[in-house]
């Protein structure tokens, strides 16, 4: 079915391209704030986007779980599987979607290998 597809493909983009970007990212984050501690400096402004892209990821892992378990179960009748499509696999989909979108809003264009919503309207 096509929500299937669209759900896997999620998945896959969400796995191989921002999960990875995030975290080269929270790396960078935490090695600068290493970094500029070691030399007496605070970096709050630091500590802060790294704490907000931590939040960010996790919350976007747990989304990812949920689609998952949601297409790992077999329903008894179509009208049972399109129920749970409508009520469970789509708002888990909006959610991974939102996560993503905020984690985009963290990174540096430089590590974001998606188009951004500016590249598609203007470019």
């Amino acid at each position: 079915h096509v929500m299937g597809i669209e759900a896997r493909t999620m998945i896959q983009m969400i796995e191989t391209m921002v999960l990875p970007a995030a975290t080269r990212y929270q790396t960078e984050l935490a090695t600068a704030i290493t970094a500029t501690e070691a030399v007496g400096v605070d970096s709050p402004s630091i500590g802060g986007r790294l704490h907000d892209l931590a939040q960010f990821t996790t919350k976007l892992e747990t989304a990812l779980g949920q689609m998952r378990d949601t297409m790992s179960h077999d329903h008894e009748s179509p009208e049972v599987h399109s129920r749970c499509i409508q009520d469970q696999l789509i708002p888990h989909m909006e959610s991974a979607r939102t996560w993503c979108d905020a984690i985009e809003s963290c990174l540096p264009a430089d590590l974001w290998s998606l188009p951004s919503y500016t590249d598609l309207l203007f470019d």
